[in-house]
């Protein structure tokens, strides 16, 4: 079970997990990237 669900690894997904991980350190987080890479254009993933 997790405590967060972000949906989404571009620089939104990752910038949110970020901050709840600075806001809630001993949270569940749980990024979901329909890419294999996050964060990359997609003609570099």
């Amino acid at each position: 079970m997790y405590d967060f669900v972000i949906i989404g690894g571009g620089i939104i997904g990752m910038s949110t997990a970020m901050q709840l991980i600075d806001v809630y350190p001993d949270a569940r987080i749980a990024l979901l990237e329909k890419r294999v890479r996050a964060s990359l254009p997609p003609d570099r993933a």
